[in-house]
C-alpha cells in the first residue's frame, strides 16, 4: 500500500521536473512504467488495464477542460497547447495505481471523503507544480483554486466509483 503511495509521488516529481526541463517524455516514462508494473501484477490485467484508460480519458477531459477554460497553462504541452499534455495524462494514469489502497484506506464513507480530499488537497498539488514551473495560472488564484477543487472534487470520487465497478471486492462478511 504505502509502497503504490510513495512511487506515486516519485512519478508526480518526474512528470513536474520532466516538463519543467522541457523533457516530458521523463515523467511519461515513469509513469507508464509505474502503470505497467501495477497492471502485470494484478490479479485481472485486462480489469487494470481498462480501469487505466477510463482514467486516462477523465484526466484528459478534465485537464483538458482547465485548459479550455483559460484557467492553467501546462510547460511542455505536447501534443497540443489546447489539450492536456501527455505528460499529465500519464500522471492521471500513475494515480490511478493508487485507488484500491485509497478505498482500502478510507473505508466505508471513501467516495465522500475522496470528494472532500480532492476539493481541499488538489489545489496544493497544482501549486506547487505552478511554483516549479510545470503550469501557470492563467486567472486569478481564487479561480484558479476553485476550479481545481470543483474537478477533483467530482473526479476522485467517480476514479474510486469506477474502480469498485471494474475490480468488484468480496462483500464483507
Amino acid at each position: 500500500m504505502i509502497l503504490r503511495f510513495v512511487l506515486f509521488q516519485c512519478v508526480w516529481l518526474c512528470c513536474a521536473f520532466g516538463a519543467v526541463w522541457e523533457m516530458p517524455i521523463v515523467g511519461i516514462a515513469a509513469a507508464l512504467a509505474c502503470v505497467g508494473g501495477c497492471i502485470a501484477t494484478d490479479p485481472s490485467p485486462r480489469r487494470a488495464l481498462l480501469l487505466q484508460v477510463l482514467v486516462a480519458m477523465i484526466g484528459l477531459l478534465g485537464e483538458s477542460a482547465l485548459v479550455a477554460g483559460g484557467i492553467v497553462a501546462y510547460a511542455s504541452p505536447w501534443p497540443s497547447p489546447k489539450l492536456a499534455p501527455a505528460w499529465i495524462v500519464a500522471l492521471w494514469m500513475a494515480f490511478g495505481t493508487t485507488l484500491r489502497d485509497t478505498s482500502a484506506l478510507l473505508g466505508k464513507r471513501a467516495k465522500l471523503l475522496a470528494g472532500l480530499l480532492g476539493f481541499l488537497l488538489a489545489p496544493a498539488s497544482y501549486l506547487g507544480a505552478e511554483r516549479m514551473g510545470a503550469v501557470a495560472f492563467e486567472r486569478p488564484m481564487l479561480h484558479v483554486w476553485f476550479a481545481i477543487a470543483i474537478l477533483w472534487a467530482m473526479a476522485y470520487p467517480t476514479l474510486l466509483a469506477l474502480d469498485e465497478r471494474v475490480h468488484p471486492r468480496a462483500p464483507l462478511a
